[in-house]
Order: structure tokens, then sequence, then C-alpha cells
């Protein structure tokens, strides 16, 4: 059973999977939380590896637009351990 999904306005936040037009907020983030942060190629590159999975988190604003929270990535293959990497905005 589905169970209802509240309207827009009513919704705190969602995640979705990173598409690219993410990436100038999510590369913010990175800056700031790690100290020795991915680079802008690297996480691009991610996005396209089948082993690779980005999910972003996001509230909307009272504007109605979308600002990016946080980020998880996991990265699992079978020659390595799943590295999961979390970022958050301030």
């Amino acid at each position: 059973m589905r169970l209802p999904q509240p309207e827009a306005s009513e919704q705190k936040f969602r995640i979705r999977r990173m598409r690219p037009d993410d990436l100038p907020e999510m590369m913010a983030i990175e800056r700031v939380a790690f100290r020795n942060p991915w680079s802008t190629e690297l996480v691009r590159r991610e996005l396209t590896h089948e082993w690779s999975t980005i999910l972003i988190a996001e509230e909307p604003t009272p504007q109605g637009q979308m600002r990016l929270l946080g980020f998880s990535t996991s990265c699992t293959s079978s020659t390595s351990p799943p590295t999961p990497k979390i970022g958050t905005a301030a």
C-alpha cells in the first residue's frame, strides 16, 4: 500500500539522486565539510559510475525554490569495501 504524499508546501525535505546541475551547491558544501574535499571533476565522474550513488537532501524555501541541505555518497564495487561519505550545510 502506498502512503499519501504531502503537498509540496507541507514537505519538510526530500531526498533524491544528485543531478549534474546540483554540482555547484554540492561542491560548496564539500569544500566546507571536509579537510580534503573531492575535486569537482572527481564528483562529476562519480555521477557516471553505476557503482556510485550520490543522494542529496533538500528543503523548500519560502520563495518556492529548493535548498540543498546535504549529501551522501556511497561507492561500492566488487574490488573494494563500501566508502560512505556525508556532508551537510551549516
